[in-house]
């Protein structure tokens, strides 16, 4: 009968003790992720000239700055919000700039983020799904706001997940 009672009571232990064990190592591998964010493209870019045929040579690495967390955009149409854009997205850095930009994420994140609701009040970002010109706006207007905190290092950016949430 005892048996009964307490068989229960050690599953549902092991089951929290393991769910939490899960969760401190997810902790610890996610910091160890924060410190080598940086990642350099392994593939050298080869540069051309023109008319003559010959590489001119292996430019220098390009790196990714990954943002630690996505970016969530609410979409308010007539006061009410109508759905959520979640973007994942990147800044092409060179390697001179990518030395200290991580310093500057908060920083980005707020300015971005900022921008990202404008674009969102200005409709910009839910024409950006369909409309490859509303596109380019995001990413040149996200580009400006890096080249600002950065410096000319920042190249580019990439917007590898754009997601759309209805509410």
């Amino acid at each position: 009968m005892a048996a009964k009672i307490i068989f229960p009571f050690v599953i549902l232990a092991s089951a929290a003790l393991g769910g939490g064990g899960g969760y401190l190592l997810k902790n610890k591998s996610s910091a160890a992720e924060a410190e080598t964010k940086v990642e350099k493209d392994e593939k050298p870019k080869k540069q051309g000239k023109k008319g003559k045929g010959k590489s001119a040579g292996v430019a220098s690495p390009v790196v990714y700055m990954k943002f630690s967390r996505q970016f969530v955009v609410p979409i308010i149409k007539n006061g009410r919000p109508a759905m959520m854009m979640i973007f994942d997205i990147n800044i092409v850095l060179d390697d001179a700039t990518a030395e200290g930009a991580y310093g500057y994420e908060p920083l980005l994140r707020d300015a971005m983020l900022a921008d990202l609701l404008r674009m969102a009040s200005e409709g910009i970002l839910t024409k950006s799904t369909e409309d490859q010109s509303a596109m380019k706006i995001v990413k040149e207007r996200l580009l400006t706001i890096a080249q600002e905190k950065l410096g000319e290092g920042a190249s580019d950016i990439l917007l590898l997940d754009v997601g759309l949430q209805p509410y």
